[in-house]
């Protein structure tokens, strides 16, 4: 949290016509005289960078938002039904679903979609 009369950056992540992604953050510099400027820099987007963009993209709920971000560290089902509080059948019914909506049928498949393709 930004201490009192600063504010935090804003970031967005952009495809570009080469169908590449960036990153543009811009962050508020407070001038010696009381002058408002802005600091804007582009940098190239990493995968993970990209996964909340394409999960929303997808559709996904938050819970299989939940779901991949975990899926995506290499968490089993077992694993994942552990740090989510949930059964490991609830876990494959929120991948059955994950699955739908992506198109795929594995999460190898879906570990390539979001992970090699948006590259």
């Amino acid at each position: 949290m930004p201490a009192s009369g600063e504010s935090a950056a804003a970031r967005v992540c952009l495809r570009v016509p080469n169908g590449r992604f960036i990153n543009i953050t811009a962050s508020r510099l407070d001038g010696p005289s009381g002058l408002v400027q802005l600091a804007v820099s582009f940098t190239a987007a990493k995968s993970g960078d990209l996964l909340p963009m394409i999960t929303e993209a997808f559709g996904f709920t938050e819970r299989e938002k939940e779901i991949v971000h975990h899926l995506s560290r290499g968490h089993s089902t077992k694993e994942l039904a552990q740090l989510l509080h949930i059964s490991a059948y609830t876990v494959q019914d929120h991948l059955k679903s994950v699955f739908s909506k992506a198109g795929v049928s594995s999460r190898r498949e879906l570990i390539w979609l979001l992970y090699s393709r948006y590259q």
